[in-house]
């Protein structure tokens, strides 16, 4: 039978919409609140230095409970933990809203953190189920586009929002469609879970491995401002390590442990997390690199910077909603090497055009229209491949796994970057030096896919 005539049934497609805008209103809001700073220090009366705290605290919290809620997700549904999630995400929200204080928004971006850590895994994992194994890759294609949109169009929407409003606007919005979201997924998106769940979670394994996915993270975040070498981040940083091998002993006679080891036994799915790797230390820090140029160098307003960003996620959703349905055809691999190699070609050719003089057309659209073709083919196909053998039962799991391994990569990316661009005022050759990491690191995820990867085989 040819793949690409397999049905689908129409809930199925219902339910897939449903779940991408709703991960694409979390990720948003997460990429949103990087353009708040200078309105949200000026309200509250807060330094740029504890500001950095806004991200911090919403980072390490997602990070740190990702693993416990793809275990939640597949033993006690993954509508059931996408909906509470869904809820928390909104309740935060609320609390971020309306604070009155510096502490009350951290307790709320805190909340969000622990919503967006039961979202993540449980989003994929609910629809997968729902789809026939040959058209899956279209489904995590579609899924990937609205994440990957949610974060490269993020600063464009909270530029938008605090223009018309005020910083509160980035959290405002998601009350309405948070729970517009939960009421059509109760509605429309069937339960899920796995066969043959075991609801137990090893109790003493669990804790180790959050507490130190949380201190490493931790760790990462402040060598920015610490230093890599500071007797601080290196003392956190082996804290948190030394919880990896009792982690791992935990989770080789434990049946439900924190760590599922047998997901790196899994073929195709091994070196996709070693791809997220280097792709996850690219992303966020590459983004941030290029807005600062547009708004310190080149002297653009929040608002004209969140436009100027706008074309390249603009080509990344359209190209990552046919993305997946290519991929049935030609496999995961080829996308993936192109994809990443088109990412790190677009900011050589920023390090190469870099000037302190404005010229968006020669200067940067190319480099964005590249780069947003490049993530349209890339990041969902990083996740049909990870995903591609996993058995029904570990959906939410083997995605909260790799999100976790992307989370600490995000963080470690920002913090090398933030050292190489320093505090004082930035450079050109700061800016190249920045951009430079950036396209090693994609090149780098470019070389491990090819290498790597399964080559495609079409079913018989």
């Amino acid at each position: 039978m040819n793949e690409g005539r397999v049905k689908v049934e129409r809930s199925a497609w219902i339910a897939l919409a449903i779940v991408s805008l709703s991960l694409y209103m979390n990720v948003v809001d997460a990429s949103a609140v990087n353009v708040a700073f200078p309105s949200v220090g000026a309200d509250l009366g807060t330094s740029r230095s504890t500001l950095s705290w806004m991200i911090s605290a919403y980072t390490i919290t997602t990070a740190a409970l990702l693993l416990v809620a793809g275990h939640l997700a597949d033993t006690r549904g993954r509508r059931l933990v996408f909906t509470v999630s869904l809820g928390l995400f909104v309740l935060g929200s609320a609390i971020a809203g309306v604070a009155n204080s510096f502490e009350v928004l951290i307790v709320g971006r805190v909340i969000q953190g622990v919503g967006t850590a039961g979202v993540m895994p449980s989003s994929l994992a609910l629809i997968l189920p729902l789809f026939p194994m040959q058209r899956r890759s279209t489904a995590i294609g579609i899924w990937g586009s609205m994440a990957s949109a949610g974060a490269a169009t993020g600063p464009t929407v909270g530029a938008l929002l605090i223009d018309l409003s005020s910083w509160r606007a980035i959290f405002w919005i998601n009350i309405p469609l948070g729970l517009f979201a939960i009421v059509m997924t109760l509605i429309r998106v069937p339960e899920s879970k796995a066969e043959n769940a075991h609801r137990g979670l090893d109790p003493f394994g669990v804790p180790i491995a959050t507490a130190g996915v949380g201190v490493v993270m931790f760790a990462i975040v402040q060598a920015g401002d610490w230093g890599f070498i500071d007797a601080k981040t290196l003392g956190l940083a082996v804290l948190g390590l030394a919880c990896l091998p009792i982690s791992i002993q935990r989770a080789r006679t434990h049946p439900r442990p924190a760590i599922d080891l047998t997901l790196f036994a899994v073929r195709s799915y091994w070196p996709a997390v070693v791809v997220v790797v280097f792709f996850g230390m690219a992303f966020l820090s590459g983004f941030l690199t290029t807005t600062l140029y547009l708004q310190e160098l080149w002297g653009y307003s929040v608002l004209k910077t969140g436009l100027a960003l706008s074309p390249g996620p603009v080509v990344a959703t359209v190209v990552g909603m046919y993305s997946g349905r290519l991929a049935e055809r030609t496999g995961h691999k080829i996308l993936v090497v192109v994809g990443t190699a088109a990412m790190g070609a677009s900011y050589l050719y920023l390090a190469i055009t870099a000037q302190a003089e404005p010229d968006y057309l020669s200067r940067y659209l190319v480099a964005s229209l590249l780069l947003g073709f490049g993530l349209g083919l890339s990041i969902a196909n990083i996740t049909g491949a990870a995903m591609s053998e996993i058995g029904p039962d570990r959906f939410a799991l083997a995605n909260a796994t790799s999100r976790t391994v992307q989370q600490m990569a995000y963080a470690f990316g920002i913090a090398i970057m933030v050292t190489i661009l320093g505090t004082n005022d930035i450079t050109v050759g700061d800016y190249r030096n920045g951009w430079i990491l950036v396209v090693s690191m994609y090149f780098l995820a470019s070389a491990c896919a090819l290498i790597f990867f399964k080559n495609h085989r079409r079913p018989a």
